[in-house]
This record gives structure tokens, C-alpha cells and sequence, in this order.
């Protein structure tokens, strides 16, 4: 709702308080409320009221009957995969041009927010970069976005040679790893990185602050 709205009404995503009163709501931890008014600021829950006090209140974003919960997390997706004109996964030698692939990147970041996905873990692709500076930048609504930037599944690298992908990946502004240990089910599923090298993978992510996948 946030960065939907935010953009279409004239309040600053930053700096104003956002109020949103809906019928119930549920916390993500099991436990559900009646009337609720829950405010918004910089981003982040400030508060929840219940009862007498929601409905007395003038909020910001009336959402009548509805159910109000948690933003979702998809933990893997693609939103620079799409389908193109021709009905087929969109590759390099389709001839969409730019203008296309774009907006096709777009209208998958709309899709997923209005779903109600407001984070997704994407593992990954180069044009991540460039989607969730758009989002955080507010040019596009869409959900924020975490993303590995490629994936590392070359056999070839030694665990230093690793080592140090991780890091350039860290600096590319990678938040995530993403790794291939193994081959497909559709191939046997057998490993095919080295102990050492996933060791090296998963210890350097884990030295720079990254998480492993």
C-alpha cells in the first residue's frame, strides 16, 4: 500500500505518518484483532491501536472491511524473467527491444506488490540492480527487492578464485549468494562443486554479511 499510494497521493514516503484503519488485522504471528489503525512512518510500523481509539481516528487510508496483514516475502523469483509476443520465455535473441524488456520488468513489479508481496529475494539476474534502484528511487512501484545478481555454478574456480567472486559480488551490491552444488534432479541431483569450494563460497558470503542459497 505504501509505495503504491505514496506515489499517487501528497505525502512524502520519508517524512509523514501514514494511517491505515481496516476491519481486522492479522500480525503474522498468530494472533488477530478487530478495528485496528495502524501507523506508517519512514517506512516502518510505529504503532497499532485497537477499539475505541480506531474508530474515533481519521485515517489516512480507510480500507473498510477489509483484512489488513503482513507484507509477503517471496524468498526466490525472477522478475526479470517474461513472456514475450511470441508466447515464449523472453532470451537475448528475440529482438525485444529495451522499451519492452522494461516495461515488462515493470508490470511484474506492479503484479507481485499488488499481490501483496512486499519483499522478494531474486537469484538472479543483472538487471536486478538496476529494478530495485528504480523501486528504492520510487520511480517504479514495486516491492523491494534482494537479489544474488547471477549465480555461481561454474565448476572451474578454485576456492580462493571463489572466494574472490564473492567479494566483487558484495561490491556489484549483491544480497545474496547463489550457488549450483549440485546438478539438476533431471540430471541425477549428484554434487558437483567440491566440499572445498562450497566451504569457500558459503564462508566468504558469510564473512561479508551475505546469506547463502
Amino acid at each position: 500500500i505504501s509505495v503504491a499510494d505514496a506515489q499517487n497521493s501528497s505525502l512524502s514516503p520519508v517524512d509523514s505518518a501514514v494511517t491505515i484503519h481496516a476491519a481486522r488485522l492479522i500480525d503474522g504471528r498468530g494472533n488477530a484483532s478487530g478495528d485496528v489503525l495502524v501507523t506508517v512512518r519512514h517506512g516502518r510500523i510505529e504503532k497499532v491501536v485497537t477499539g475505541a481509539a480506531a474508530k474515533s481516528a481519521r485515517p489516512t487510508y480507510e480500507l473498510g472491511d477489509a483484512t489488513l496483514l503482513p507484507g509477503l516475502i517471496d524468498a526466490h523469483v525472477h522478475p526479470g524473467w517474461y513472456i514475450n509476443k511470441q508466447g515464449a520465455l523472453h532470451s537475448g535473441r528475440d529482438g525485444d527491444s529495451p522499451t519492452v524488456q522494461a516495461l515488462a520488468r515493470a508490470g511484474n513489479l506492479w503484479a507481485t506488490l499488488m499481490a501483496g508481496f512486499t519483499t522478494i529475494q531474486s537469484l538472479g539476474g543483472q538487471e536486478d540492480l538496476e529494478l530495485r534502484d528504480a523501486v528504492n528511487r520510487w520511480q517504479i512501484p514495486g516491492p523491494r527487492i534482494l537479489t544474488s545478481i547471477r549465480q555461481l555454478s561454474s565448476t572451474r574456480p578454485s576456492p580462493d578464485s571463489f572466494r574472490v567472486i564473492v567479494r566483487d559480488l558484495k561490491a556489484q551490491g549483491a544480497d545474496v549468494i547463489k550457488l549450483f552444488a549440485s546438478a539438476g534432479l533431471q540430471n541425477g541431483g549428484a554434487q558437483t562443486l567440491s566440499d572445498e569450494q562450497i566451504a569457500a563460497i558459503c564462508g566468504e558470503a558469510k564473512a561479508q554479511g551475505l546469506r547463502s542459497v
